[in-house]
């Protein structure tokens, strides 16, 4: 027998040294060796590291140690459910709580839910793109404590969405690209305590809309997609104009109504006379025109609106649209902080007015305008 567990031994040491020779070559992902380096008031922030698996031990030492470390995000790695398992780990030490949480865009999956919705003082949960299907957000569903949750594209049907809508703690829910039958969003609608929406490329209609928008308060709404056309942006600004649903507590702040078959005269309603306190609107993939842009810029209140983004790719922008733009960011100092207008058809002086502009942020890749490489 002594003959046997010497045996034993030996052959363990001899195909464990291997691996363990490989683990101590294999280099330290440079974010997590300087990992201090991405910490910042119990912040901790490792997005686009390419982490994986092997490297989220290390991490969870780390996390274990910091104690301070509250908000954790790890978007655009490819993290799965074996290192969301022991990602979850130190957060369940005694007076540990994991206030916010991101892993956007990683494969975490149903199994790696299950054990991250067990981490105490959850209140901030975002797992956009992790294939978590239903199986994962009926895991979720049972979590008592989330008030802002994020599940974009992840194949969740309509029986999963119907769960998380019931959630009880809810307010800010993000649930685009997933599936919506009647009894989830009749759930949604009668849930008044949703104050930040997200349903972009659901089955949510025109007239789930009208019903959802008298609330007390809804700040960010989300409906791209959902080819509302003119007559819903006519409805949100009728519910949530300043005169009508909206005060400056209560006011939408944030609106994207891309790929909606939203012409000039639908953003004419969105107008800040209307909308006053918009500080994001993404009007892409619209047949959108320049003077319709020109004049909802014209109508913005630069006091309120003074860190502006405007997405409008894919419309009919050109040369016209962009100096207008241009002109009122330089005359309104730091109103603008970003300005998306990819795939328009705007011009090299175009461009270039865009460029000088006093815009923190402007993107305008891929368009065919006169005096473009395009074009």
């Amino acid at each position: 027998m002594k003959k046997f567990k010497l045996c034993m031994t030996v052959t363990a040491a001899l195909f464990l040294a291997p691996a363990i020779a490989f683990s101590a070559l294999r280099p330290v992902n440079p974010c997590i060796k300087n990992i201090g380096d991405h910490v910042n008031r119990g912040i901790l922030e490792l997005d686009n590291c390419n982490l994986n698996d092997r490297d989220i031990p290390a991490l969870a030492e780390y996390i274990a140690r910091i104690k301070s470390l509250h908000t954790v995000s790890l978007r655009h790695n490819n993290i799965g459910s074996e290192g969301a398992i022991l990602l979850a780990q130190p957060f369940m030490a005694k007076n540990r709580i994991a206030h916010t949480i991101n892993l956007d865009d990683n494969h975490i999956g149903p199994e790696g839910v299950a054990e991250l919705v067990k981490m105490p003082g959850l209140y901030s949960f975002s797992i956009n793109d992790n294939n978590i299907g239903t199986e994962g957000a009926l895991y979720l569903a049972e979590q008592n404590t989330i008030v802002s949750l994020a599940v974009n594209n992840n194949h969740i049907n309509a029986k999963g969405t119907a769960a998380l809508v019931r959630m009880p703690k809810l307010s800010e829910l993000k649930i685009a690209q997933n599936e919506l039958d009647a009894e989830g969003i009749a759930t949604l609608v009668a849930n008044k305590n949703i104050n930040e929406l997200d349903v972009s490329y659901t089955n949510f209609g025109f007239e789930d809309l009208q019903a959802f928008l008298p609330r007390p308060k809804l700040w960010k709404l989300y409906v791209n997609g959902l080819h509302l056309g003119d007559e819903g942006a006519k409805a949100i600004a009728a519910a949530r104009s300043i005169g009508g649903g909206g005060s400056e507590s209560t006011a939408l702040t944030a609106l994207g109504m891309a790929d909606n078959d939203l012409t000039d005269t639908g953003l004419a309603y969105l107008n800040h006379s209307t909308l006053g306190y918009i500080y994001y609107l993404n009007i892409s993939q619209n047949p959108i025109s320049d003077q319709g842009v020109i004049a909802y810029v014209k109508s913005i209140n630069y006091f309120w609106s003074k860190y502006l983004t405007l997405i409008a790719d894919e419309t009919n922008l050109t040369d016209q649209a962009a100096w207008e733009i241009a002109d009122l960011a330089n005359r309104h100092n730091e109103a603008f902080t970003t300005l998306s207008v990819n795939f328009d058809h705007i011009g090299r002086f175009g461009l270039e007015a865009l460029e000088k502009a006093s815009i923190k942020h402007v993107y305008a890749k891929y368009n065919d305008g006169p005096g473009t490489s395009i074009h």
